[in-house]
């Protein structure tokens, strides 16, 4: 899901920090930066299962969704935080905000948009960028957040 369908249900509009739009979309970063962080570790345990030579079909599969999953939320949640930033919730343009992950090359191999030349090529700047996502959007109870969508999903599955 992408930052505007999971908790941001307005038009375009501009906000005022502190105001419901704000905190919803404060909330919608929350929640991009928990499940950046959740794919992060996905990724770290199955790449290094792979390293220490379990290196079958599922593993090497599980590992690059996970690698996939955490760029994703790592990109959607740095929108959120331009959108954040120009206190704006219009949806950036591609000009200005190039879509790198959702690449339809990226599972070709040795192309120019693959994940594994991504991975190559920007592993460190991207760990850099989940680093100081974590640093300066440090979620310390998830409780203290409002959780509408996550909520109503929640009941919807109990029945």
């Amino acid at each position: 899901m992408s930052l505007a369908s999971i908790h941001l249900r307005v038009d375009a509009v501009k906000f005022k920090i502190g105001d419901e739009t704000d905190r919803a979309l404060s909330t919608t970063l929350v929640h991009e930066l928990v499940l950046c962080k959740e794919s992060f570790d996905r990724f770290t345990y199955f790449a290094r299962i792979n390293i220490m030579g379990r290196r079958d079909k599922l593993i090497k599969i599980k590992c690059h969704d996970a690698y996939a999953s955490f760029l994703h939320h790592l990109y959607e949640f740095y929108v959120g935080c331009i959108k954040r930033d120009c206190i704006n919730t219009q949806n950036i343009d591609n000009i200005t905000l190039d879509k790198v992950h959702a690449s339809v090359q990226r599972s070709v191999p040795e192309s120019e948009s693959s994940l594994a030349s991504f991975y190559e090529k920007y592993h460190l700047f991207i760990h850099l960028l989940y680093d100081s996502g974590q640093w300066l959007w440090t979620v310390k109870d998830v409780e203290t957040h409002d959780w509408k969508a996550i909520e109503e999903f929640d009941l919807a599955v109990h029945g």
